[in-house]
């Protein structure tokens, strides 16, 4: 699979493919906790914040309404109570609603959450098994969510390629000696010669060998070999190792290991 590692092309196999993945899945929940502890802890500084002041409420109302201004009353909390610039402004900002009991029960109960929410998002980030944890959750959850049956048939298909498919499908010629030797060879190799001329040999052969068999057939016809113990033996035309015209060939005594038996309906065969 080709695939982006880094921001660069690389051609990957299933484990590195798989192994990229998780990598990815990793950083993805390092980033995501971080992002979600971030805003859990700037959430709570504002609730401490006004925690803080629902604990001084009757001190802090004087206080802003004793100040010149906003900006004053900003830095006179921030020096009294020793709040942030952020707690100061969410301080100025808050509803006279919430000053009710009910609505400071919510708060502390919104802060007792997010201090428990923290604590975990930072437990996360700090032990690699929880993060291995969320991923196998979440894929879970993932396949769970699109579990429904296949919607398509996988078949063969009749045009499916297969080995001899990528073979072209050519006359040739089989050539075996009375030694044994056998090779294939493109018939164009005996094109027609002009008359008075010496013929051209067919294959380099010893003294006292000779041609047995010369078969024409095409390379995706098969050859019978009868064997002297009754088994037929078979081999399409584009299994024998080709030759040229000046090689002796290869001996025909393969291990019977290699050999299958097929139907006798074939279009080239050879005996002996």
């Amino acid at each position: 699979m080709l695939a982006l590692v880094n921001g660069e092309p690389q051609l990957l196999g299933l484990k590195r493919m798989l192994e990229v993945f998780l990598e990815f899945r990793e950083e993805t929940i390092t980033r995501r906790t971080q992002y979600e502890l971030r805003k859990a802890q700037e959430r709570d500084h504002i609730l401490q914040g006004y925690l803080i002041a629902l604990a001084n409420l009757d001190a802090i109302i004087a206080l802003i309404r004793g100040a010149a201004d906003t900006p004053a009353a900003k830095q006179e909390l921030m020096d009294t109570y020793g709040l942030s610039e952020l707690q100061a402004d969410a301080i100025l900002q808050m509803q006279l609603r919430r000053l009710t009991a009910l609505e400071a029960d919510k708060i502390q109960r919104e802060h007792e959450e997010l201090v428990a929410q923290i604590a975990d998002l930072q437990d996360i980030l700090a032990r690699r098994e929880r993060i291995l944890d969320i991923i196998t959750t979440e894929l879970g959850e993932l396949k769970a969510r699109h579990d429904d049956p296949r919607r398509t048939v996988i078949e063969m298909d009749d045009a499916e390629l297969t080995d001899i498919s990528l073979i072209a499908n050519e006359q040739v010629v089989i050539l075996v000696t009375d030694q044994g030797y056998i090779k294939r060879m493109p018939v164009a190799t005996f094109e027609a010669q002009s008359r008075a001329t010496r013929g051209k040999a067919g294959a380099k052969m010893k003294e006292d060998d000779g041609v047995q068999h010369f078969i024409t057939c095409y390379t995706h016809d098969y050859l019978l070999f009868f064997s002297d113990r009754g088994v037929t033996y078979a081999l399409r035309a584009y299994q024998i190792a080709e030759g040229s015209r000046a090689s002796r060939g290869m001996p025909s005594r393969w291990p019977q290991a290699s050999w299958k038996i097929t139907p006798p309906n074939l279009l080239a065969m050879i005996t002996g």
